[in-house]
């Protein structure tokens, strides 16, 4: 598929958001919901890619799929873990290195998600990367299911959205099971219903590879309310009581993201300039990093450096993107390119696991 930079610079948006949220800077409250804008990119752009590979080769290599994944995901995350160790006091469980080594592995194994899910604890400073997980794990499933799909000439279309809607409804119904600490971790969590928002981005896949695209999505008023509707559903937020407005929010959200992803794909629209944006696009690109070491270095910078929370929240930011430019520079970049001359890669722009985190609760390191 081509490269669309203005996918990258939707990528930067939410990974500014996520940041903002977990910098608790006022009126960012709805930032959480840009991992969901992640989430419906991934499930859009690597379904775009399977089916890209199907029709050119009349089949999906798995094992090319999961080797562009570790050669894609792990350099970065390897190096995240070892950059932390030397502050292991502060991004390690209770404080200690076997502590650190446990939340590495958590980390490294991609089951943070199961282990929030089911403790309401991260057992350190990687929590975030729950949203990985949830994303590894779609990424074990999904291709396999569209393989079987496929041969047997099945109704893609039908059973993805027959997904969606179930993984939606199991969302809804476990945001209203109490807890502890008012948060539901088995809906905010686990697999069965993020995957909600990845199936959304699927069908929008599949919407745009057959064509199926009304005329109304097309026109400008369709992509701009789509926008503004995502847009004052993050801003929004804050004056909600987060929990349970989740069980709403969250498939809200995903819409909203899906109408604008399936807008941009299909027309010429006025959002793909602004969101095209070179600086947007550049940093869209190293979301994935961005991401990974936000949450470490907000850690490190809370107990060394006395800012006010919005400073502090730039700060962030800046030193964010600065880690995340060299780690793509010298540590991604290197494998980016091995990944495209072994593994068959034919496009640059991919579902990258590079989903930013969303709020891991209390209990956690955010």
């Amino acid at each position: 598929m081509t490269y669309r930079p203005e996918l990258d610079g939707l990528r930067a948006v939410a990974v500014v958001a996520v940041i903002a949220f977990h910098s608790d800077i006022p009126g960012t409250g709805g930032g959480w919901m840009g991992v969901d804008i992640f989430f419906v990119l991934s499930g859009f752009l690597i379904t775009s890619l399977l089916l890209a590979e199907h029709d050119r080769t009349g089949a999906i290599s798995l094992r090319w799929f999961y080797a562009r994944r570790v050669l894609r995901l792990y350099p970065a995350l390897i190096t995240m873990v070892v950059i932390g160790v030397p502050f292991f006091r502060l991004l390690g469980d209770q404080g200690t290195l076997p502590g650190y080594a446990l939340t590495a592995l958590f980390a490294g194994t991609y089951v943070q998600d199961f282990v929030i899910g089911f403790t309401g604890n991260a057992h350190g400073g990687f929590g975030h990367t729950w949203s990985l997980a949830v994303e590894e794990q779609f990424y074990l499933l999904w291709p396999i299911l569209l393989i079987l799909l496929l041969r047997r000439r099945a109704n893609v279309l039908l059973w993805t959205l027959g997904a969606m809607g179930i993984t939606t409804v199991t969302l809804a119904a476990l945001s209203f099971q109490p807890s502890p600490d008012g948060i539901p971790d088995g809906a905010y969590f686990l697999p069965w219903s993020r995957f909600s928002a990845l199936f959304a981005g699927c069908v929008v896949a599949l919407l745009v590879r057959g064509e199926m695209t009304p005329s109304f999505v097309q026109r400008q008023w369709f992509g701009l309310g789509a926008a503004a509707t995502g847009a004052l559903l993050i801003v929004g937020a804050s004056f909600l009581d987060q929990y349970p407005s989740f069980s709403w929010e969250e498939p809200a959200i995903a819409a909203a993201s899906s109408a604008v992803v399936w807008h941009l794909t299909s027309s010429h629209s006025a959002l793909a300039s602004p969101l095209a944006w070179r600086p947007l696009a550049w940093l869209g690109r190293r979301s994935y990093g961005v991401y990974l070491y936000h949450l470490p270095v907000h850690a490190v910078l809370l107990a060394f450096v006395p800012l006010a929370r919005s400073a502090l929240g730039l700060l962030t930011l800046a030193v964010a993107i600065a880690v995340a430019a060299i780690s793509y520079r010298y540590v991604e970049l290197p494998f980016l390119r091995l990944k495209k001359r072994y593994a068959g890669e034919t496009d640059r722009q991919q579902g990258d696991g590079g989903a930013p985190s969303a709020p891991t609760g209390p209990a956690s390191s955010t």
